[in-house]
């Protein structure tokens, strides 16, 4: 709810003086919030939104962080295949734009929502590229995470194991809690 409030006033600046960009940032958050609260359809307006202002304005960072946040709503309300699908679409358009950071975050999304859907060996193939490229930060947490799921999918238990104990080394650096519970519940598949 404090989010939301916060959303709402920074869109509502952002309005009165013509900072677009500021606005469409905003209207993203927003979209995530409402997510959390289960608010579907104003989320989806939301993020649309900042995705068009994103484009409107060429903001590669913004249309980045709009593929990333809508494919997660896309995956949350169910349509995994979908989501999959958009965040490879969104890992071209990072790596055409030289965002490599997202690139290996998409990437590893996909990954992740390929091996939910059983397409083991398209996830394999993002997997073995994401890796070979040396990911840092929440990219490389996100694709070992979603590697280590993959190999517990098709058995290997100890690559599995490895993969999540690399992502718990890569979480060191970073400080958001959202990074925190992909590994420990993939140790934990591993262990049963």
């Amino acid at each position: 709810e404090e989010s939301e409030s916060c959303c709402r006033e920074a869109i509502a600046i952002a309005r009165a003086v013509g900072a677009r960009a500021v606005e469409g940032h905003a209207l993203n958050s927003l979209g995530v919030t409402m997510c959390s609260t289960g608010n579907w359809a104003d989320a989806e307006e939301a993020m649309l939104e900042s995705a068009r202002i994103a484009e409107e304005l060429s903001s590669v960072d913004d249309i980045c962080r709009a593929t990333t946040n809508f494919s997660d709503y896309v995956d949350q309300r169910g349509r995994i295949a979908e989501a999959a699908e958009m965040a490879l679409e969104g890992a071209r358009r990072a790596e055409g734009f030289g965002l490599l950071r997202y690139t290996g975050f998409l990437e590893g999304d996909a990954c992740w929502r390929l091996t939910r859907v059983g397409a083991l060996d398209d996830a394999q193939a993002i997997s073995e590229r994401g890796l070979a490229s040396n990911l840092t930060g929440v990219s490389e947490i996100t694709m070992r995470d979603s590697s280590g799921h993959l190999a517990l999918r098709r058995g290997r238990l100890d690559e599995a194991d490895g993969h999540f104990c690399r992502a718990q080394e890569a979480l060191r650096a970073a400080t958001d809690s959202m990074w925190i519970g992909n590994h420990p519940h993939g140790q934990a598949e591993v262990a049963l």
